[in-house]
């Protein structure tokens, strides 16, 4: 259970200042955003024009190079109608964008069952994956291991899921385990989650009932690796920090020196595609919230750059980024906003090059590779209370295997000066 408590509503607490990257090509929310860490690329792919109608509803994909700071418009996503509340995960060089749900001229809408494959090398969609099991719309999907896709709960068609649908890339196969959940507490549409180590995450979403209701529930499912039908759940309440549609994070070394989760964004009243409440208050605005989890605690923040309508966010070294969303008075946002930490005093400030460095895998366990455009003569590790413990450089990996799991910088020394990054041990 949770020991819950609210801060001051303050992100100076969290270190963190915001600006905006080069604007998206159009307006857009609902969009189903990820990243390709090695390639250092940002993908959003179908949503919700700035009409916020159904004729709105697209199929229109782009990608945001970060060390150029381009945008570049891709092929459409391959479906046969725009959709809405899909979600996107990378694994192993292939984006999954998985589920979401069209919305006809009649104001009747469907869910999906298909996952479209996005293939970072070949710079391609490939075929479609195998089918869902269930079709899905603005379900939680994370990825568990570097190796498996968990998309869990939804709306499917006519209500709420009590389903954990689980993916396996290396056979292309599906399986679904039916819970027997307390319906009223862990099925939900509009949450949002994420997996730390071997731990489920998920927050908010909106209830089925009578103008489906927000739900202000942390719910966490601790997976057995051994038996992946085997989730252990548990929920606790948590009094006005549910959030509908907001975008979640595993903060990792990102923001915070914990490795934990972080939701952004999103709302406190639940809505349709067009940003139009339930319970009939009219158009509804953005919480502007951050919610931190941090050990067995939630704490509120605030900030006023932050939208609703998120349907993913991208960690890139120190930095976050989130696409698009939905301002008050309904206007539908082409920003690229960018979160920052600011380093300690003492460590070193990042700057401009921060995005020159790549590491994968972050969370990492015994080595980590990177990517740097510099030469790197001399690494080290920081950790959370200012410690150094220097890095042995083999090529382009780093051998973290006798770090303490926790966060860390990593601090380069190159042949241009000092770089920092985030990286993650487990």
């Amino acid at each position: 259970m949770f020991s819950e408590y609210k801060l001051s509503a303050q992100t100076g607490d969290l270190n963190l200042s915001h600006n905006y990257e080069t604007a998206m090509p159009e307006p857009v929310a609902n969009n189903a955003v990820c990243a390709d860490p090695i390639g250092g690329k940002i993908y959003s792919f179908s949503g919700i024009d700035s009409t916020l109608s159904h004729s709105g509803i697209h199929l229109k994909s782009w990608r945001y190079d970060i060390q150029s700071s381009t945008w570049e418009s891709l092929p459409d996503l391959p479906d046969t109608l725009g959709k809405v509340a899909a979600a996107a995960s990378y694994i192993n060089d292939i984006i999954y964008i998985v589920g979401g749900y069209h919305v006809f001229p009649n104001g009747s809408e469907v869910s999906s069952k298909r996952v479209h494959r996005f293939d970072c090398v070949g710079d391609t969609f490939m075929t479609d994956a195998a089918d869902l099991p269930l079709a899905i719309d603005d379900h939680v999907q994370s990825v568990w291991r570097d190796s498996l896709l968990f998309v869990i709960t939804g709306w499917s068609n006519n209500g709420n899921k009590n389903t954990v649908q689980i993916y396996d890339p290396n056979t292309n196969t599906w399986t679904i385990d039916y819970y027997i959940w307390n319906q009223t507490i862990y099925s939900s549409f509009g949450a949002s989650g994420t997996i730390v180590g071997d731990k489920i995450y998920y927050l908010g979403g909106a209830r089925f009932g009578a103008n489906f209701p927000l739900q202000n529930y942390m719910r966490t499912g601790q997976i057995n690796p051994s038996d992946l039908s085997d989730i252990q759940w548990s929920d606790t309440l948590l009094p006005n920090k549910g959030l509908y549609r907001a975008a979640c994070i595993h903060t990792g070394g990102a923001l915070v020196p914990q490795d934990q989760a972080m939701w952004l964004g999103g709302s406190s009243t639940t809505y349709n595609y067009d940003a139009v409440a339930y319970n009939g208050s009219g158009v509804v605005s953005p919480s502007r919230k951050i919610q931190l989890l941090e050990g067995d605690s939630v704490k509120t923040y605030t900030n006023k750059a932050l939208l609703m309508d998120y349907r993913g966010a991208v960690v890139h070294g120190s930095t976050i980024y989130l696409c698009g969303g939905i301002d008050s008075n309904a206007h539908v946002s082409n920003q690229l906003l960018r979160l920052v930490q600011v380093v300690p005093d003492g460590i070193g400030r990042e700057s401009d090059h921060a995005n020159t460095i790549t590491i994968y895998p972050n969370p990492g366990t015994e080595r980590i590779s990177f990517r740097c455009t510099e030469k790197v003569v001399k690494a080290e590790a920081i950790d959370k209370l200012g410690a150094i413990t220097p890095l042995i450089i083999r090529g382009n990996m780093l051998n973290i295997d006798e770090l303490p799991n926790g966060s860390y910088i990593l601090r380069l020394n190159t042949s241009e000066g000092q770089r920092l990054a985030h990286f993650v041990k487990h």
